[in-house]
């Protein structure tokens, strides 16, 4: 019988926990990962990944990976609400279905923590933190809105009819 990469990934730990593989060990991959994070002995690199790591851990490695202005990873992937994101010492990418992976950092990323990041009216990020066109500043693209900086206003959240206009 052929297994999934969590199915076999979730069998070599419930192997090193000590556990046999019974129906416990062949059971959801999301369980299998729930069961290595509350374990405080269990290395992060044998945590089941879940939907939307791989796609973080790709975006992070097209930025650079730890020589990028993210840095290093700060834990592991955690669930948010709709999604998944991962910490590092200069930022954060989330990951949602519908948006897929990207990047918040800076006096953004800051700004849209105080907005309630993902669970906030902004949503997901839908994209990276970008330069603005022939000006000194940047901004991000949420699902519900944008946050725009420059190093005169600081950063302000966009949305609404002002957005679309």
């Amino acid at each position: 019988m052929r297994r999934s990469r969590p199915a076999v990934l979730g069998m070599a730990l419930a192997i090193a926990l000590g556990g046999a593989l019974g129906d416990a060990a062949l059971g959801q991959p999301a369980a299998s990962a729930s069961a290595a994070a509350s374990q405080p002995g269990v290395p992060a690199s044998m945590a089941v990944l879940q939907v939307g790591d791989d796609a973080i851990i790709q975006h992070y490695e097209q930025l650079g990976g730890g020589a990028s202005f993210l840095g290093t990873p700060v834990g592991s992937p955690y669930d948010i609400a709709g999604g998944r994101a991962q910490r590092y010492t200069g930022g954060t990418i989330y990951w949602s279905p519908g948006t897929g992976a990207h990047e918040i950092h800076g006096s953004i990323g800051g700004h849209y923590a105080e907005l309630g990041g993902p669970a906030g009216f902004l949503g997901f990020p839908r994209t990276d933190e970008t330069g603005t066109p022939g000006a000194a500043g940047r901004y991000n693209n949420f699902a519900g809105g944008s946050i725009y900086w420059s190093p005169a206003t600081g950063a302000h959240e966009i949305h609404g009819s002002i957005g679309g206009h």
